[in-house]
């Protein structure tokens, strides 16, 4: 019994290896083709399983323009979600 105990025991604060998992999604960069960004996420995470799905997808330039253009249409979007909630609420009857 006690030997069980102390088995399982040492199981438990074993040190173990941390469990690392392997993303669904590979980003291809400017400079390099799927197949380099493949054997990029295979050195990167060894462990991943044969036939991992992957959604692969490519690096954008982006610009300051581009970017303060989707700062403006997220501001619009949010702003839209918001008066949509609040318009839903129901009344507050006196």
């Amino acid at each position: 019994m006690r030997r069980a105990l102390a088995t399982r025991i040492n199981k438990l604060e074993a040190a173990r290896k941390p469990i690392v998992r392997a993303p669904c999604v590979l980003h291809v960069r400017r400079d390099e083709t799927i197949g380099d960004a493949r054997a990029r996420f295979a050195a990167t995470y060894p462990d991943a399983k044969r036939g991992h799905s992957l959604l692969i997808v490519p690096e954008r330039v982006r610009t300051p323009e581009d970017e303060a253009a989707f700062d403006v249409a997220f501001k619009l979007q949010q702003e839209r979600s918001l008066a949509e909630a609040r318009s839903m609420r129901p009344k507050e009857s006196d």
